[in-house]
């Protein structure tokens, strides 16, 4: 399928109904592309879009919501994440992001693990949950070896933040940061919990 990239302006993609399987590294950090992706990525365009894996390590990158029926595996590496919905069907969910990780929309897999990573705070503002079928994982890691500032949120003011594994709570949940800072009404809902602070 014909991909045009326009410099400075981002990025088109003709017959988007047509892509199955999409990756891009973009190395520069001009806004204008991420705005782009912002704009090619959900379900009303890329209906059919099953893996995802975007590299922009110079962008600060708000993933739009990304719901088609289709959708597998997403990875994502950023400068900077803030999220929407998330849901995958049958597949992993990797996002990590070298500044602050805010998660906005609820981020579901019915089949796989989820993996959130920032190297700096990262901040729950909405559900993450593995399917009820699986047996997937979660690990939620702010500041990757806890060496410096690194802040694990779940649930403050903007959200609910509840964290939920699959039905049989088989999921095995990975925390670790400098802090953790559980918002009132708000947690972790697993009998398998490993926490990892240093």
């Amino acid at each position: 399928f014909p991909v045009t990239i326009h410099f400075p302006s981002g990025i088109t993609i003709n017959n988007p109904g047509n892509v199955r399987d999409l990756t891009i590294r973009n190395v520069n950090g001009q806004a204008n592309f991420a705005s782009s992706l912002n704009t090619i990525l959900p379900a009303s365009t890329l209906a059919n879009l099953r893996d995802l894996s975007l590299n922009l390590p110079s962008t600060t990158f708000t993933i739009p919501a990304l719901a088609q029926s289709t959708l597998r595996n997403v990875d994502i590496y950023a400068a900077g994440i803030t999220t929407g919905t998330i849901t995958s069907q049958n597949g992993a969910i990797n996002l990590y992001s070298v500044g602050p990780f805010v998660v906005s929309g609820n981020i579901n897999t019915l089949a796989g693990n989820i993996d959130l990573k920032s190297d700096g705070n990262l901040t729950i503002n909405d559900g993450v949950q593995v399917g009820a079928t699986t047996a997937g994982n979660i690990r939620l890691v702010a500041d990757s070896y806890a060496s410096g500032t690194g802040a694990l949120s779940i649930g403050n003011a903007g959200g609910a933040g509840t964290i939920i594994g699959n039905g049989g709570n088989t999921g095995i949940y990975t925390l670790q940061g400098n802090s953790l800072v559980l918002g009132a009404g708000n947690g972790l809902n697993s009998s398998h919990l490993y926490r990892d602070w240093e």
